[in-house]
């Protein structure tokens, strides 16, 4: 699936305003008339495709609560090592039978 917030380039907690803007933008730059590429007039039917979802607030609410994602929580570091063992040079005697 893909995310619409990523398709304009807003965060998920971007306003209405910013939104709108993000939209324009990219139109300007995608706009087949403004763009030869083949591959823009697929981009800026995903342009549209995406303002038209974010755009409406009731739209955007309900995209909100259909791909909710649960928080990660943060997790501490493992220690490096459990082990104790002394830094520096070490002396081993080694015995050869």
């Amino acid at each position: 699936m893909v995310d619409l917030y990523a398709v304009l380039g807003v965060t998920t907690t971007a306003d209405a305003r910013d939104i709108r803007r993000a939209y324009l933008r990219q139109v300007q730059q995608c706009h087949p008339d403004r763009d030869p590429r083949p591959e823009s007039t697929e981009h800026f039917l995903r342009i549209q495709a995406a303002y038209d979802e974010l755009g409406d607030a009731a739209k955007r609410q309900r995209y909100d609560a259909r791909n909710r994602v649960a928080p990660i929580t943060p997790v501490a570091p493992e220690p490096r090592s459990t082990l104790n063992i002394p830094r520096g040079r070490m002396s081993v005697k080694v015995r050869m039978h």
